[in-house]
């Protein structure tokens, strides 16, 4: 079965690059949400700039504790550790889901 779907990457782990590319996925979604809720918390400044632009460093602050956490959490699972590296690639997923976001207010 391993044969079945071809490596494209060249790096010879196909199920390493699929995980990476679901926690991004993930936490674009997080990050998306975050802004969202936090775009709406800050409803009572009238200035649109202003909402902006005090959500972004609360959504990032609450993903990056997201990721911290989780991989706290993974720490104490067997088998399993804690990575800077993972929490940097949360991270760039969160920040892609804001992107994507604000490209769609600039719409």
């Amino acid at each position: 079965m391993d044969g079945l779907i071809p490596d494209i990457t060249g790096t010879g782990n196909l199920e390493a690059n699929v995980r990476k590319l679901a926690h991004m996925t993930l936490y674009a979604s997080l990050g998306f949400f975050a802004y969202a809720f936090f775009y709406l918390v800050f409803q009572y400044k009238k200035v649109i700039r202003l909402r902006i632009i005090l959500a972004l460093p609360f959504s990032l602050l609450f993903s990056l504790c997201y990721a911290a956490l989780d991989e706290f959490h993974q720490s104490f699972e067997k088998g399993r550790g804690a990575s800077f590296a993972d929490v940097t690639m949360d991270m760039k997923g969160t920040v892609a889901g804001i992107t994507m976001l604000l490209l769609a207010f600039a719409i």
